[in-house]
Formats: structure tokens, C-alpha cells, sequence
């Protein structure tokens, strides 16, 4: 209302959008990229996304005027699920699907737990395809999931790798040997009075102390 006359309200538009990879969520970017409003002509109302997709995420995204629609699929009080097909590089074992749907620590707190649907593994191309379903929408929640399963077990690949050494770098010790190979690892090993060094080539890939 204005001077207690009640104002004609503008009429809602909604447009739904396949957003491609490369195109930024957003009604303006000021380095001058591509937005998803480049993809609505002849449009005098004043639209914005609901929501936003990553800069390198495609996907489904609605676009309107109608500010109260916009405001009940956001926020995070309506429970509004959103579902992602995720393309991951390499095979994802069963145990960290269930990490993810229990929910994964990220440095802005604790996700909530997520549906998770898993459609298999291409040997073909080497990629796991798996479905993701979460009602929060934090920046980037989906990829930071992911990516957050992965560096977990890339550090416990590293220790694994070094038990290996180490194993086989006793094994040396036992049988005598200077330089062992178990499973394609091959070590040199240097005893001396500071205890053990363990060398792959030049690099040194553990020192045990003696006690």
C-alpha cells in the first residue's frame, strides 16, 4: 500500500533453466561472465534465481519474481530437498556412501544426513555415479561433501603406505638384507647408531630412533 491505496500486484513469472557448466548463478557478474539471466530474452520483469548451482554444476534452476515462493524453497526451515547426480572419479566404497548420508564434518559445522542412492560404478570411463539428496544449501555443500570422504582417504592411504614401509623395512632387517622388494616396493635400509632410515632411491621415507 502506498497513501493507503492498495498497489496492483505484479503479476509472478516463473522460468525453469537447464543451466549449463561455465555459467554463473546470479543476476549480474561483475568480471563480465556469462549469467543465467543471458538466457531469459525479453523479460521486463525483475527475476533472480532460487538458489544458486555451482559455476562448474549444470542442472535444473528456477528463476522468478515472486519473492515469497523464492523464500519457502530456500530456507532452510522448509525442508526443501534438492537431489544431485554426482560424477566421481574413481570408485567410491560402500562405507563412505554411508559417511556422507550420516552426515560429514566441513568447516562450517556438520552436514545433515542425505539420501544417497548409488548407480554404480563404469569401468569403461573409471567414474562413480552416485544421486545426493539434502534439504540445507550451504556454498558449494555437495562438492565440499565429496571432496572432504576424499582427502580422508588419501590420508589414510598415506598411513597405509607407511606401515608398508615399515613392514618391509623389518623384513630387511630380519633376513639380513640392505635393500628388499615386497609387493613392487623396493627399499634401502641404513642402520646406524641413530636407529633406522628407510630410503626409496635418495628420498628418505622413514627414521625409526632407537629407544
Amino acid at each position: 500500500k502506498v497513501n493507503g491505496q492498495l498497489l496492483a500486484q505484479e503479476k509472478p513469472v516463473y522460468y525453469l533453466l537447464n543451466k549449463p557448466k561455465g555459467v554463473i548463478t546470479s543476476v549480474s557478474d561483475p568480471q563480465g561472465r556469462e549469467t543465467v539471466l543471458d538466457y531469459i530474452k525479453n523479460e521486463s520483469k525483475r527475476i533472480y534465481p532460487v538458489g544458486r548451482l555451482d559455476l562448474y554444476t549444470e542442472g535444473l534452476l528456477l528463476l522468478t519474481n515472486d519473492g515469497e515462493s523464492a523464500q519457502n524453497l530456500t530456507h532452510p526451515s522448509k525442508g526443501v530437498e534438492k537431489t544431485y547426480e554426482v560424477r566421481i572419479k574413481g570408485r567410491v566404497r560402500d562405507e563412505d556412501l554411508q559417511v556422507i548420508a550420516n552426515g560429514v564434518k566441513l568447516e562450517d559445522g556438520m552436514t545433515a544426513p542425505a539420501t544417497i542412492v548409488d548407480l554404480g560404478f563404469d569401468d569403461h570411463n573409471g567414474v562413480h555415479e552416485v544421486e545426493i539428496t539434502i534439504h540445507e544449501g550451504r556454498n558449494r555443500q555437495v562438492r565440499r561433501m565429496i571432496g572432504q570422504i576424499q582427502e580422508s582417504r588419501r590420508q589414510e592411504a598415506r598411513l597405509l603406505e607407511q606401515e608398508e614401509v615399515l613392514r618391509v623395512a623389518r623384513m630387511a632387517l630380519q633376513t639380513g638384507q640392505k635393500q628388499l622388494t615386497v609387493n613392487g616396493l623396493t627399499v634401502h635400509v641404513v642402520s646406524n647408531e641413530r636407529g633406522l632410515e628407510v630410503y626409496h632411491g635418495t628420498e628418505k621415507l622413514l627414521a625409526i630412533q632407537d629407544k
